[in-house]
């Protein structure tokens, strides 16, 4: 599950799913990919790449000019999201729901993995599974909450429905925590790319006293440098 999926893609995080699927396939699994109709005009299947759901990030909503038409937009696109995941579920069976970023398709498509009782794992690279549980459980009275049930069926993300999630470093993983969310099976992966083929990498020379790293990113905390 993932809102850009490449060649329809802006940045890293796009081109590390597309790694991740890459490299299972290689291994021997069926993988397929459920992402958004980013870059396109209209639905489109190529292969096991389903682009089936609908671009709904909150750019949508902020250059709306009618705020109130914009969340209802976006309710409505949210649940064809949603029933749309339900659909390629029953379609594809799968044994594990791998969630790369869902920012710009809603937390829904999830939830939808969650109803049918398929185990999901998280890759955490930025904020946006936090924002969602602020979205839909924090800082809201109850006439909000309920309002915001009839447009997109959620009431509120439980702490206890998001365990499995790997970070991109553990500055990311203390602010989830810190957020409210449960330390079930918290892991920390820095990324890093392969420079050569994984099958020509050599190990390092036994009784190296120092080795040199290049970074290329953003200098930022999230980032783990």
């Amino acid at each position: 599950l993932t809102d850009r999926y490449p060649p329809l893609y802006k940045g890293g995080y796009e081109l590390r799913c597309r790694d991740v699927a890459e490299r299972l396939a290689g291994l021997g699994h069926q993988v397929f990919i459920l992402t958004t109709t980013f870059g396109l005009q209209r639905e489109q299947i190529e292969g096991n790449v389903f682009r089936l759901l609908r671009y709904c990030g909150w750019d949508m909503i902020n250059s709306h000019r009618n705020f109130v038409a914009a969340h209802l937009l976006r309710a409505y696109l949210t649940r064809k999201n949603y029933r749309t995941t339900r659909s390629i579920i029953q379609q594809t069976a799968p044994d594990v729901v791998y969630v790369s970023q869902l920012a710009n398709a809603s937390v829904l498509p999830v939830l939808a993995a969650r109803a049918d009782g398929i185990p999901c794992v998280f890759d955490i690279e930025d904020y946006w599974l936090l924002e969602c549980k602020e979205y839909y459980a924090e800082h809201n009275n109850l006439f909000r909450r309920a309002l915001r049930f009839l447009l997109t069926g959620v009431w509120h993300l439980r702490k206890a429905d998001f365990s499995n999630l790997w970070f991109i470093s553990n500055y990311m993983r203390q602010k989830y925590i810190a957020a409210g969310f449960l330390d079930i099976n918290f892991r920390v992966f820095n990324k890093g790319v392969d420079i050569v083929p994984p099958s020509e990498a050599r190990p390092p020379e036994r009784g190296l006293q120092s080795v040199r790293l290049l970074y290329a990113g953003r200098l930022s905390e999230e980032k783990g440098v």
